[in-house]
């Protein structure tokens, strides 16, 4: 037990592949798990069972004694004395031990064939060699005829599809580069017109800004023309406070001046009631109009009074010295004339 112990931690493959059972595999994997404390240690190498191992120790067993069967069949006496005669003659043992070659029996000589034989076998050759013949001319044919029809049909199904494709991609190729240098033009295009149009909106916001400022000094200005525009509105109310008054007291002077010249038309058909009546009423504007009345022009508008004080006092009585006096009034207030030396009541 103990030289198969040694002998599966020590044998190589090739030993351990001479039981049948045992790979080239299971040898690597018996020797990769060693070393082994007993037989039974090696039953954990995958692969290696019991009945395995039984025959590893039988072979083991057969190469330790190859005689051992044959001297456990011959009688003690026999095997003494072969013992002993292999002892005084190693020689001979050995001559003893190889085995004798057996002779094998010799085939029996094969009879000759005769002439017809031998030309029948010829024609059967012949016959051979001519299937032969027609099975390659036939396969030959089958070739000759797929390429005759199957070039062209290959052509037309897989090298003209092919070709007219090529051409369709060169057609799209060179439409697709026209079409590139086309874009290429109008993006170099528009770059320009983005340009212009930047340099144009420079202008603008620079024309943006030309106006906001001419819009604020516009602002401004009419600020300004607001406030004198206040002002103006202010003055022309004082303005037209003034001017109202001077109207209102021209259209008084000319009611004045209306109603006397009305009184000397009395005067002239001899109408004193109607007359006096006329010269009171001027007599009485006037004196209104003089409050407002300048003190420049306030010494003709006196003597025009007087005088139609006279002309009141001499109607009905002196209608002629009235008409003097009348008259003199009359130009005091429409020509502005002097006034000439006052008429005595007689």
């Amino acid at each position: 037990m103990k030289d198969f112990l040694e002998f599966l931690n020590s044998a190589n493959a090739l030993a351990l592949q001479k039981t049948r059972g045992v790979s080239l595999a299971l040898a690597e994997r018996i020797i990769a798990a060693r070393p082994f404390e007993n037989p039974a240690d090696s039953l954990r190498v995958s692969g290696l069972g019991e009945n395995l191992l039984q025959r590893l120790q039988n072979n083991f067993d057969e190469m330790d004694n190859p005689m051992s069967e044959e001297t456990s069949l011959a009688p003690a006496s026999q095997i003494s004395s072969e013992s002993s005669e292999r002892a005084e003659s190693p020689s001979q043992s050995a001559l003893l031990l190889r085995p004798e070659p057996v002779e094998e029996p010799r085939p029996a000589a094969k009879p000759k064939p005769n002439f017809g034989q031998r030309l029948w076998r010829a024609f059967v050759g012949f016959l051979k060699f001519l299937f032969t013949l027609f099975i390659i001319a036939v396969i030959l044919g089958g070739i000759g005829a797929g390429l005759y029809f199957g070039l062209p049909y290959l052509h037309q199904v897989y090298v003209v599809p092919v070709n007219q494709n090529t051409a369709r991609i060169a057609d799209v190729a060179h439409q697709q580069a026209r079409d590139v240098l086309a874009l290429q033009a109008e993006i170099a295009t528009l770059q320009t017109e983005l340009a212009n149009l930047q340099e144009r909106d420079t202008q603008f916001e620079t024309q943006l800004a030309a106006i906001g400022t001419s819009i604020e000094a516009h602002t401004t200005t009419l600020s300004q023309l607001d406030e004198m525009q206040s002002k103006l509105d202010l003055a022309a109310d004082q303005e037209r406070e003034g001017l109202s008054a001077e109207l209102s007291r021209q259209i008084e002077l000319t009611r004045a001046i209306e109603l006397l010249s009305r009184a000397r038309l009395y005067l002239s058909q001899s109408n004193f009631g109607q007359a006096r009546q006329d010269v009171l009423l001027a007599r009485d504007l006037l004196a209104v109009v003089r409050e407002d009345v300048p003190e420049t022009e306030r010494a003709a508008l006196d003597a025009a009074l007087f005088r139609l004080d006279l002309v009141l006092s001499n109607l009905p009585g002196f209608p002629v010295i009235a008409v003097d006096d009348l008259n003199i009034a009359w130009n005091l207030l429409v020509l502005g004339a002097s006034e000439p030396a006052p008429t005595e009541t007689p």
